[in-house]
């Protein structure tokens, strides 16, 4: 048996030739207890992306469109969790583009550290998309956490995302890229 985490990686595995009976979808959860509602709406425009920051999360991407939301709203905030190998030429972008404190790279956190933040986030941005090298997304586990914490995701056309996020609901389902 073989168990994308989502419709659409069901769809790219049937097209590789996976036998149709054994290919099932099977969405991954997330535990309840660990993921909580706010206790007030925040209070600042604080925009969260969680991932590892490779190519197919989109955080450049997001750090572009983030540079005129500044510009539109000033006081907006865009806080980065995760690591890895863009980390460099992200800040570099950020700094390129005049963002100075507007851009928060906070590195990995543990779990708990993750949940305060969405607490405190307006959206959670996930504009993933394919990668040059052609890595995809299945479904982010981040998204069913953001859900779960009643947080609006701000997410791109891409891979398993649309069948986590209800346009206009439970967020916005942006074109890809």
């Amino acid at each position: 048996v073989f168990l994308p985490v989502s419709d659409a990686l069901r769809a790219l595995a049937l097209a590789a030739g996976f036998p149709v009976d054994r290919t099932l979808i099977h969405y991954d959860g997330v535990q309840l207890d660990r993921v909580q509602p706010p206790a007030q709406a925040p209070d600042a425009p604080l925009i969260l992306h969680v991932g590892r920051l490779v190519e197919k999360k989109g955080a450049g991407l997001l750090i572009r469109a983030f540079a005129e939301v500044v510009r539109r709203r000033p006081d907006a905030t865009l806080a980065i969790i995760g690591v890895g190998p863009l980390d460099a030429s992200l800040r570099k972008l950020a700094a390129d583009l005049e963002l100075g404190d507007a851009v928060r790279f906070l590195g990995a956190l543990p779990h708990a550290e993750v949940q305060g933040w969405m607490g405190k986030a307006w959206a959670l941005a996930a504009p993933s998309l394919q990668a040059e090298n052609g890595d995809c997304e299945g479904l982010p586990t981040v998204i069913v956490e953001a859900a779960a914490s009643g947080l609006p995701v701000i997410g791109s056309d891409h891979a398993g995302i649309p069948e986590a996020v209800t346009d206009g609901v439970t967020g916005f389902i942006v074109p890809e890229g």
